[in-house]
């Protein structure tokens, strides 16, 4: 094992009770505060040089050069802690002790004397209070705006002699008339990169700017475009945090694949919006807007038990109000405090979240509001609704496009050289050459080239010199393509995790445990270790809002395995999937009609081609009453597609379906959809569904016209 000597102050952290948190509030409440009190240490964290080096599970240990900066995040933590739970019921309380001196490093953590006396003194610490060792003052000098006084002669445990110590005096931060510091940072940018930002100068720039023109009142957006892997998520992470440190409250929202939601990354934005917005903002919005956000956010009524029902009216009605009430939403916050808002990943964005991107951007013309938006253009064909809106955003004000391309050698040798932690030399540079020509400089094959030749043993580290070097002797070249390097380390799980995981990556990019268990006919005990190993080798992460629920870290590693599987046994597995999704929720399937009709639709080419129709159609009646018609179109069509060309009564449904979503779209096509419909229900002499094409060229007829298909099952 690699050991080194560093001259480090370290800072330790505990949780004021938290043992007593479960009993009080209850296990689920209590991870939740957990969750939230480790967000809002690492906020804290965010704008300084130290180094997580490990979760304490009540704290965290966080090694800094400079006892100077430790002390000052020390104060950042508290100052947080004490804004968060200001005017809160029920606070959370942290003791922060800083011990400093040379300590033994070895694989990334931290040992030796300074270690033990951070431990002993935070344990000592009351209440929201700091404890430093006298080295660390000493180190420190004088810190702007921080006083320490005298703790006296501490007996530690462990030491044979009294240990002086001091107290750092902090006052809490100035009652603030915006509201950025009630939104901590959101849930997927509370994790700090391993490596400092590297590249991307110019871009970075232009970033900044956009925020100070935000600041002073001009909507900004910026859309952020490249292949996947390039890092335009990790910029809008950076952009996000920066503006955030500057006083912006910040909300995200991202985009899923396949099976995403109608209003997907809207719900998410204004979720927190709801959760972490004055009460008195959230009761103006109600007297102008009513009951309406809450079509995208059911927890509005926790917050206000008064909220009258949305109106209701016809779906065009109902969506302009929709949109109205959302834009006023995010108008009233950029009033009271910078917003920015991250849309990431919105080439797969449905069409409706598309539509209330451009009535928001049209709406707010001016105000401190930053939209930053992530799409990959190689996505996007002439048929794409994202296509469309960037199209028309061309003629707005105050937008800017950032394509990203990959970074140069010189960029990935930065890379290279921050994880090595000491200058390359000559192997180094060549090999941080031939990376960059390999990858074009796409930053995650990068990250997954230097983790393969980690893990194959082509990087050796030489404990003498404290430096890396490349085993040529080892006859390890670099990996033709991106796809053998994720296959390698999947494939070093053994077979049982790969058929786990091609399963997974059947399901989606995210999938659920107990979904995954019965399709595979496994025992929950035994798939939970195959995913735990997945975890460990950083191929799948674990929800933090949902126990049980996992995701693959990044979508080309979902993307490559789906693809290394052959048509017939895709079909085969996702027949599986959805007679899971059938066992499991056979007494109540309303909320998972989109995804039984997705895994029908697939698995079609050898199973019943109406049982995937039928549920197309039920998941088109359903987008429809949530308002979603561009969903709608897309299922009814399958359902139409999957019926063939036969004069029957489901396939006459279909098409009404799918008429009445064109209708709504504005897509002129329904006149000759429902013409067909009428005909062909003339054909079938059937005077019901022929009223029902009728009734479905007209204005608000949807909701008799649908409700018969389950009815009739």
């Amino acid at each position: 094992m690699a050991e080194s000597i560093e001259l480090a102050t370290i800072l330790l952290t505990d949780l004021v009770g938290s043992t007593r948190l479960a009993t009080s509030v209850g296990p689920v409440r209590a991870d939740q505060l957990r969750e939230e009190h480790f967000g809002l240490l690492r906020d804290a964290l965010a704008s300084c040089s130290g180094k997580e080096v490990k979760n304490t599970g009540d704290g965290l240990m966080v090694a800094f050069p400079s006892a100077s900066e430790a002390i000052e995040c020390a104060v950042a933590m508290q100052q947080a802690f004490e804004r968060r739970y200001r005017d809160a019921e029920q606070a959370m309380h942290i003791r922060i002790g800083l011990g400093a001196g040379e300590s033994t490093v070895k694989d990334g953590d931290y040992f030796g004397m300074p270690s033990i006396e951070a431990a002993r003194l935070c344990a000592q610490a009351p209440a929201d209070g700091i404890l430093i060792s006298a080295t660390v003052k000493l180190l420190a000098g004088r810190c702007e705006g921080i006083d320490f006084h005298s703790a006296g002669e501490l007996e530690l445990k462990g030491f044979e002699e009294p240990v002086q110590a001091f107290s750092v005096s902090w006052a809490p931060l100035a009652q603030e008339t915006g509201a950025s510091s009630r939104w901590p940072l959101p849930v997927v940018l509370r994790s700090v990169p391993p490596v400092s930002y590297v590249g991307r100068t110019e871009e970075r720039a232009a970033l900044e700017e956009a925020m100070a023109l935000a600041r002073s009142g001009q909507r900004q957006v910026v859309l952020l475009s490249g292949e996947p892997g390039i890092g335009k998520t990790r910029l809008a992470s950076y952009a996000a945090h920066h503006a955030h440190a500057e006083g912006f409250a910040v909300c995200w929202g991202a985009c899923s694949e396949e099976l995403a939601a109608p209003y997907e990354p809207w719900i998410e934005v204004c979720s927190q919006l709801v959760e972490h917005a004055p009460r008195e903002l959230l009761q103006r919005h109600m007297e102008r807007h009513g009951g309406e956000l809450s079509r995208l956010v059911r927890s509005l009524v926790v917050r206000i038990p008064e909220l009258p029902a949305p109106q209701s009216s016809d779906p065009e009605t109902e969506r302009y109000l929709l949109f109205s009430a959302v834009a006023g939403l995010l108008g009233q916050i950029a009033e009271a405090v910078p917003l920015c808002v991250v849309l990431d990943d919105l080439h797969w964005a449905d069409a409706q979240s598309l539509a209330l991107l451009k009535h928001l951007l049209r709406t707010i013309e001016q105000g401190s509001l930053q939209v930053i938006a992530s799409y990959r253009e190689s996505d996007l064909g002439k048929d794409h609704p994202l296509t469309g809106v960037l199209a028309d955003l061309r003629r707005a004000h105050g937008i800017q496009r950032i394509v990203l391309h990959g970074l140069g050698a010189d960029e990935v040798a930065q890379i290279m050289t921050a994880v090595a932690g000491h200058e390359l030399d000559k192997d180094g540079l060549e090999l941080a050459a031939q990376i960059a020509r390999e990858t074009d400089g796409n930053p995650f094959f990068v990250a997954e080239i230097l983790r393969g030749l980690d893990e194959s043993g082509a990087l050796v580290f030489d404990e003498e010199t404290g430096r890396w070097s490349i085993d040529r002797s080892a006859g390890i070249a670099l990996p033709e393509s991106i796809r053998e390097v994720i296959e390698r380390r999947i494939e070093r799980l053994g077979g049982e995790s790969m058929e786990a995981l091609r399963l997974a990556a059947v399901i989606g990019r995210e999938f659920d445990l107990r979904l995954l268990c019965v399709a595979l006919d496994v025992d929950e005990a035994g798939l939970l270790d195959r995913v735990e190993a997945a975890m460990a080798a950083s191929v799948l992460a674990e929800s933090s809002e949902e126990v049980g629920r996992f995701r693959f870290v990044h979508g080309l590693i979902n993307q490559t395995l789906y693809e290394g599987i052959s048509a017939t046994r895709r079909a085969r597995m996702h027949q599986r999937v959805a007679e899971a999704l059938e066992e499991l929720y056979a007494a109540n399937p309303g909320d998972h009609l989109a995804e039984l009709a997705l895994h029908w639709r697939l698995a079609a080419v050898s199973v019943d081609k109406a049982r995937a129709a039928d549920y197309a159609m039920r998941a088109g009646q359903q987008a429809l009453e949530k308002l979603a018609p561009a969903e709608a179109v897309k299922l009814f069509a399958d359902a139409v597609e999957l019926l063939g060309e036969t004069d029957s009564r489901e396939r006459c449904q279909a098409l009404i379906g799918l008429g009445e979503a064109q209708r709504q779209t504005g897509d002129g096509a329904y006149r000759e959809t429902l013409l067909e419909a009428s005909r062909m229900a003339a054909g079938l002499e059937d005077a019901e569904l022929a009223a029902r094409a009728s009734l479905a060229s007209g204005r608000g007829a949807a909701p008799s016209t649908y409700g018969a298909i389950d009815e009739e099952r």
